[in-house]
């Protein structure tokens, strides 16, 4: 019999011993209040996939199907309070808004008037300035979709944010899922204000007026999944196994097992009475031969639950495609192992970045599609460089680009290259002929264009610059050196494209 077991014989048995119990104590993760009550009441980790009929989470019991709006409510709730609540939740979103957004994306543009527009449309909505990016970022994860609706407004397209909790269902074509044709929605109206806020009657939104981004889901399923949603057994799992190690850690350090020699039951409870407050450290007991007091430890085996706790905690960021090591757990990796487990995350992240650019390429797309439907911008556009300065093709006539192409979005890359081993590898790219001189210069991060004026106003300089030092014939002339050679300008070689005297 084990020394736990003893105690707790001894704490519910007859009256035999004088044990002050302590008080318990549960972690809560603001959870408990979805489940209990409900028809999810049954406990995360006890067969998290075999669930019956009455319990369905997302699947029926013969027939795969989308989730009712009272599921899909219950599990995001879930997912919210997973993500505000449990640690290992909170950072695997953190890290995904982190590398794939950071500090959001950056434009490039091909015309002005593109220009003028999106950046007074980005200005208008405050996309930036609200931290906009990394907030759908997060959304996406915790609610497996995001919808974006536009609207018109004096001759400009804005757009709102739709929570997916307000749409009940998608319209679809007769004949093909795959095709949106409305959405029904039942948008919050109100202020703001706690209380205040009401659930409007069902509006069928059509599918243009709607852009609908979603995750984790199958080519004939409408709606998408949260990325916690798999995990969410493993993250109870893991923090009632935690729970249960805190309890023990708390209750391990001193058990008083007090001792009466023949004493009779009226002796005994007459001593719980007496020890009814365990005695505070450092006190003094005084007693008799009759009494023997002894402090119990529990032995708790911290070493060998590590592994079990180890074990749950990877099932749950297995789940979210995240290394170990991305959680303080760095006991196995070293250098070569991170380098290998850097390459699912990295991957991961790239994912949400195309994600994001694909959402915000049609946002953008359709603020422009809107402008030229208005009139407010041509079709067409004489394409420019970042300078604003016309660009030619090599006939000489203007590179027209199409309105609603002229611009692109990008997020920052995740691989840092070293520099001059890409800048060697190009190298050989162009000598070989494999790659051509402007593509190595966009590996590298340049413009051709802007740098070749760069170049070019350079060069311009320094021939100006040069034939302002060359002398004036017939005044102040000098004599060249002996042998007949005239010396070229200071500091030796040609500056330039023109040496000094050259063509004299």
């Amino acid at each position: 019999m084990g020394l736990l077991e003893t105690v707790k014989r001894r704490l519910l048995g007859t009256a035999v011993s004088a044990i002050a119990t302590g008080e318990e104590y549960d972690i809560d993760d603001g959870m408990s209040n979805v489940r209990e009550g409900s028809q999810f009441g049954r406990v995360e980790f006890d067969q998290p996939y075999a669930r019956k009929a009455a319990e369905t989470l997302g699947f029926h019991a013969f027939e795969l199907r989308e989730w009712t709006a009272e599921e899909r409510r219950t599990i995001v709730t879930r997912c919210h309070q997973a993500w505000e609540r449990n640690p290992l939740a909170k950072t695997a979103v953190g890290y995904t808004r982190m590398f794939a957004v950071g500090k959001g994306m950056t434009m490039s543009y091909r015309c002005k008037e593109v220009e003028e527009v999106l950046e007074g449309f980005i200005a208008e909505q405050e996309i930036e300035e609200s931290g906009l990016e990394g907030e759908l970022c997060d959304s996406l994860q915790l609610d497996g979709e995001i919808f974006i609706r536009f609207f018109e407004a004096a001759g400009k397209t804005g757009i709102a944010i739709v929570s997916p909790l307000d749409v009940n269902w998608i319209e679809t074509d007769q004949n093909n899922k795959r095709k949106r044709v409305a959405y029904h929605i039942n948008m919050t109206v109100g202020t703001g204000r706690q209380g205040e806020s009401t659930q409007g009657p069902e509006e069928a939104v059509p599918a243009y007026e709607m852009l609908h981004v979603a995750i984790n889901r199958l080519a004939t399923e409408m709606r998408g999944r949260p990325e916690l949603f798999c995990v969410l057994p493993w993250l109870k799992a893991y923090r009632d196994w935690l729970e249960e190690r805190a309890r023990l850690n708390r209750r391990k350090s001193i058990y008083w097992d007090v001792t009466l020699k023949n004493a009779t039951a009226a002796q005994v409870s007459a001593k719980r009475n007496q020890y009814k407050e365990p005695p505070p450290p450092g006190s003094i007991v005084v007693h008799n031969e009759n009494e023997a007091w002894q402090s119990l430890s529990a032995n708790i085996q911290a070493g060998e639950a590590a592994e079990d706790g180890r074990g749950i905690k990877n099932m749950a960021i297995a789940g979210v495609a995240l290394p170990e090591y991305f959680f303080g757990s760095g006991s196995d990796a070293n250098l070569a192992t991170a380098t290998a487990q850097a390459l699912p995350p990295l991957k991961k992240f790239s994912t949400f970045q195309d994600i994001m650019t694909i959402m915000w390429r049609k946002v953008f797309r359709n603020v422009i599609r809107n402008q030229v439907k208005m009139g407010l911008l041509d079709e067409q556009y004489q394409e420019t460089d970042a300078d604003g300065d016309p660009i030619e093709d090599d006939d000489g006539h203007p590179r027209m680009v199409e309105t609603i192409k002229a611009f692109d979005v990008h997020y920052p890359e995740l691989e840092e290259k070293d520099p001059k081993t890409l800048a060697e590898a190009l190298q050989i790219d162009v000598a070989n002929e494999w790659a051509d001189n402007d593509t190595a210069a966009q590996k590298r991060g340049y413009d051709p264009r802007i740098e070749g004026k760069k170049i070019a106003r350079r060069r311009a300089a320094q021939e100006q610059s040069a034939a302002q030092r060359e002398p004036v014939p017939g005044e102040g002339e000098e004599k060249p050196p002996e042998g007949g050679e005239e010396q070229g300008p200071p500091g030796g070689g040609r500056s330039g494209g023109k040496g000094g005297g050259e063509g004299e």
